[in-house]
């Protein structure tokens, strides 16, 4: 992990939320995490493209992989905001989901903020 974290990790800024205002019990907090983002998806109920359907499901726009070993900032939850400090314009995203249940890493699902 640390060989990975060396090479992909980025600055990055969680701020966190509580009923949509700052949570006074979790400042903000910098850290350093690979983030892997590509584009928003949109599909069917059925797993396909098809615009024949009334309902669809937006997939994650982005995740973090953050080292548990090393991360020592309060924990994520969704609707807490996080910043791409190194990116151009800065670009925030949305926690959509976490993932605690790999044993070496959180991994949060991100939506477009």
């Amino acid at each position: 992990m640390a060989g990975v974290d060396s090479r992909w990790a980025e600055p990055l800024r969680a701020s966190f939320l509580e009923d949509g205002a700052a949570d006074p019990d979790r400042p903000a907090f910098e850290f350093s995490a690979p983030l892997r983002s590509g584009k928003a998806e949109s599909e069917d109920v059925s797993g396909g493209r098809t615009s024949a359907w009334l309902t669809s499901v937006v997939g994650s726009v982005a995740t973090i992989w953050i080292d548990r070993a090393t991360y020592e900032g309060p924990d994520l939850r969704k609707g807490d905001m996080v910043k791409a400090l190194s990116r151009p314009e800065t670009p925030w995203f949305q926690v959509l989901y976490v993932d605690d249940r790999n044993a070496w890493r959180l991994v949060v699902y991100l939506g477009a903020a």
